[in-house]
C-alpha cells in the first residue's frame, strides 16, 4: 500500500509574553482588609478594619457593603459554605450569618481578646484563637462557647484543623500548640525562632505549613505531623501572612506584594511578586487558578493564572512522519518561564484533541510512536505550561500518514528531479526527487509516443527527499521518460530499458 504524508498549518493563537496576573478590583473602602473567603469563583467575603465587610457574587468585578454590626477590627473569616459563616475580631466580637452574609448576629464569646482566627469544622463545631493565648471552642453552632487551655499567655494569630480533633495554633515567641483530640489537651511543638509565627495551615495528619512574621525571611514545615518543622528560605525578608492551598497547590501572601506559590505541596516554592506595595493580609482560592488577596489600603487583586505568569505560546509547529510508525515534531519557544510542553494529538479528526506526551523546559522537539500507522490523519497542536497555568496553542499541524516516506530528515531548499539510477536499467531503477514544501505531486512514466505506462506518484507529500522505485518488468526494452509536476514545478528526464 502507497503512504502519503501531507502537512498543513492552521493559525489557532498567538499569545502575548505575558499576561496581566494580578487585577486590582475596587473594594469601595480605605480599611485594611484582614481577611477574605470565596465559596466559589463568584462569591466571596472580605473583611477588615472599624467593622467593615465587602461582598462580591460576581467575582470581584463589584464589591458591596454589608453591615457587621460592630466597629470592632474584624481579622478573620471562616464561610462553610456560601450560606453559613463566622467572622472574629477585637473585643472578642464573634459574629454568624446563615444567609449568605447578608445578615450578620451576634455570639457571646466569653472572652474579650482580641480573636485573631476563626475555623469551623461543621455548623455545630467551631474554634477559635486570639490573644493571650486564648482559644475558644463551640459545639453548638456558637450559642455557647468554653475556654480551652494551651500551656501559654503569647498572642495566638491563626488556627487550622483537618478534622474535628486535629489541629494547630500559632503565635508570638515561636508558639505552636497542637492537639489531636478536639483541643481536649494542646502539647507545645517549636521552631528556633522567638519571632511571631503568622499563620498555619495543614494540608493532612503529617504536613503543613507556618509562615514568619517580622524579617525571619522563612517559613516552616513539617512532614511528621509536627514533631519537625524544618526552616524553608522564600527569598525575601518581608513577612508572609496568610496561607491557602488547593490540593497540591499552595498559596502564601504577605508585606510589599509578595506572593509565593507551589504546586507539590509545599515541597518547593516560587516567589512571584504582585507588584505593589501593600501588606497583603489574606488570601484565598477556591479553585487553583482563580484566587483574590486583600491588604492595606482596601487593596484588593485577583488572579485567574494561580498567580504565575502564563508562559508565551510556542509557534511555527511543524511536524512530518520519519517511518510508517513515528511522526517527528518541532516548534519555536517564545517564553523562559515554561516548565515544559504539552503536545496533543487528535486522529483522523475524531473527538477532541488528547494529550499525546510532554517535554521539559526548552525541549523543541518531539517523536510521537504511539498509535501511528499507515492510512490514518493526525493532528498536533503544542502548549506550554507553568506549576499553575498553561499557554495558548501552536498552529495546528496536519499529517497524513501512508508509505512513501522521505528518505531523512532535511527538508530541501528547491525542487529537484535527479536522473534515474541505474540507467540504463533492468528490470528496476530508482528516482529521486526533492520538494521543499508540502505539496500535490505528480511523478508518472511516458514512453516514446507520449502514452503514461507508469504512476510511481500522485498525492499530496510533505517537504522532504524521496525516492520511488520503478519496475519495468512489463515493458519492452527502449527510452522511456519520466516526469515530476507539482503545483509550481516541472521536469522531465530520459532513462532507458535494456533488456
Amino acid at each position: 500500500m502507497k503512504t502519503i504524508l501531507t502537512l498543513s498549518f492552521l493559525l489557532l493563537f498567538c499569545g502575548n509574553s505575558l499576561s496581566q496576573v494580578w487585577v486590582k478590583q475596587s473594594s469601595g473602602t480605605n480599611d485594611t482588609l484582614y481577611a477574605v473567603q470565596f465559596t466559589d469563583t463568584l462569591t466571596g467575603i472580605a473583611v477588615g478594619g472599624t467593622g467593615t465587610i465587602r461582598k462580591t457574587t460576581n467575582g470581584g468585578t463589584n464589591w458591596f457593603a454589608l453591615s457587621s454590626g460592630t466597629t470592632q477590627t474584624l481579622r478573620n473569616i471562616f464561610m462553610l459554605n456560601g450560606n453559613t459563616g463566622f467572622i472574629v475580631g477585637g473585643g472578642g466580637v464573634i459574629r454568624k450569618t446563615t444567609n449568605g452574609g447578608i445578615n450578620w448576629f451576634a455570639l457571646t464569646s466569653g472572652t474579650s481578646s482580641f480573636l485573631t482566627s476563626v475555623h469551623a469544622i461543621n455548623t455545630n463545631t467551631i474554634f477559635a484563637c486570639g490573644s493571650g493565648g486564648t482559644v475558644i471552642k463551640s459545639t453548638n453552632g456558637g450559642i455557647n462557647w468554653f475556654t480551652q487551655s494551651i500551656g501559654s499567655s503569647n498572642n495566638l494569630r491563626s488556627l487550622h484543623f483537618i478534622n474535628a480533633n486535629t489541629g494547630s495554633t500559632v503565635g508570638d515567641n515561636g508558639t505552636i500548640r497542637r492537639t489531636t483530640n478536639g483541643g481536649t489537651n494542646w502539647f507545645a511543638q517549636s521552631v528556633s525562632v522567638s519571632g511571631p509565627l503568622t499563620s498555619v495551615y495543614l494540608n493532612n495528619a503529617t504536613n503543613g505549613i507556618i509562615s514568619i512574621g517580622f524579617l525571619d525571611m522563612a517559613f516552616y514545615r513539617t512532614t511528621n505531623g509536627g514533631t519537625n518543622w524544618v526552616s524553608q528560605y522564600y527569598g525575601s525578608d518581608n513577612s508572609i501572612r496568610d496561607i491557602d492551598f488547593v490540593g497540591d497547590y499552595g498559596f502564601m501572601c504577605g508585606d510589599n506584594g509578595n506572593f509565593y506559590v507551589t504546586n507539590n505541596g509545599g515541597a518547593n516554592w516560587s516567589r512571584i511578586p504582585m507588584g505593589i506595595s501593600n501588606w497583603m493580609n489574606g488570601l484565598s482560592f477556591p479553585t487553583e487558578p482563580h484566587g483574590w488577596s486583600v491588604g492595606t489600603s482596601g487593596r484588593i487583586m485577583k488572579t485567574t493564572t494561580g498567580g504565575a505568569s502564563i508562559p508565551s505560546a510556542p509557534t511555527n509547529l511543524v511536524g512530518f512522519a520519519i517511518s510508517t510508525s513515528k511522526i517527528f515534531l518541532a516548534w519555536f519557544d517564545n517564553s523562559s518561564n515554561e516548565q515544559g510542553f504539552r503536545i496533543e494529538k487528535r486522529v483522523n479528526g475524531s473527538g477532541g484533541f488528547a494529550l499525546a506526551g510532554a517535554t521539559g523546559p526548552n525541549n523543541l522537539n518531539y517523536i510521537d510512536s504511539v498509535g501511528i500507522s499507515p492510512g490514518n490523519m493526525y493532528e498536533y497542536r503544542v502548549a506550554a505550561y507553568t506549576g499553575t497555568g498553561q499557554s495558548g496553542y501552536t498552529n495546528v499541524v496536519t499529517i497524513l500518514v501512508t508509505g512513501i516516506e522521505p528518505t531523512g530528515t532535511d527538508i530541501p531548499v528547491s525542487y529537484s528531479l535527479y536522473n534515474n539510477y541505474p540507467n540504463p536499467f533492468n528490470p528496476t531503477t530508482k528516482v529521486k526527487f526533492d520538494i521543499p514544501k508540502n505539496d500535490f505531486v505528480s511523478l508518472k512514466i511516458y514512453n516514446m509516443q507520449g502514452q503514461e505506462v507508469g504512476v510511481l506518484v500522485q498525492e499530496n507529500l510533505s517537504a522532504g527527499r524521496y525516492e520511488m522505485e520503478f519496475n519495468g518488468a512489463n515493458l519492452t526494452s527502449g527510452v522511456y521518460f519520466y516526469r515530476l509536476e507539482t503545483s509550481s514545478f516541472v521536469d522531465t528526464r530520459k532513462m532507458m530499458l535494456v533488456k
